[in-house]
């Protein structure tokens, strides 16, 4: 008989699968967890499925030979500085509002506020999906040189970096390659070239 786990893994590339945020992965069909005992009557492969669990475990980096990575153009950083730009400003003052008026921000807090929002903003997003709302919207992601997952300490690195004056228009210069990029020694590339992308899909949490 096989255990819980075992026959969840043959749901998990099942065409009938579903979600349940309960219990986690379940039977479309059913919408219970999986009861069959050896073999499922209505299991129907999912070929896409297995490709991309192959793909995700066999590939951390990017699909380029030579192990070098194609930065995109300094275009497509800017339209990312100016997205990501107004949500963590919108943040600011809505934060900065609500702090003036319960009396808690004064002087330099307003200034420390700043810096706190904007470097956890890059912190928590680049470090938990290796992209910023700019760079969902762009369809880019933060990569390190050789093609690889960049490491929590790499995208701290690289977000108090950006504190250097100029450093946002540093990219323009450099081929799209920012002082930042360059100090933690990561890279902004089309998401399409990147295979462990999809290590965020609820489904495949279970």
């Amino acid at each position: 008989m096989l255990s819980q786990q075992e026959k969840l893994a043959f749901c998990k590339v099942c065409k009938n699968r579903s979600f349940s945020s309960d219990v986690g992965i379940i039977c479309g069909l059913t919408k219970r967890p999986p009861t069959f005992n050896e073999t499922c009557v209505d299991y129907q492969e999912d070929v896409k499925q297995i490709t991309r669990d192959f793909e995700r475990k066999h590939s951390h980096k990017i699909t380029q030979p030579s192990g070098k990575v194609t930065p995109v153009s300094a275009g497509t950083r800017f339209a990312n500085y100016f997205i990501d730009g107004i949500i963590h400003t919108v943040l600011y003052y809505v934060v900065l509002f609500n702090g003036i008026s319960s009396g808690l921000l004064e002087g330099p807090g307003a200034f420390l506020l700043r810096i706190i929002l904007v470097v956890g903003y890059y912190v928590l997003l680049e470090s938990t999906t290796g992209k910023t709302i700019g760079k969902m919207v762009t369809d880019t992601m933060v990569v390190l040189e050789d093609g690889s997952k960049p490491t929590t300490d790499k995208i701290v690195a690289r977000s108090f970096s950006r504190l250097i004056p100029f450093n946002a228009f540093s990219f323009l210069f450099l081929n799209g390659v920012g002082w930042h990029d360059t100090i933690s020694g990561t890279r902004v590339v089309s998401k399409n070239n990147v295979l462990y992308e999809d290590d965020n899909d609820v489904l495949d949490r279970f």
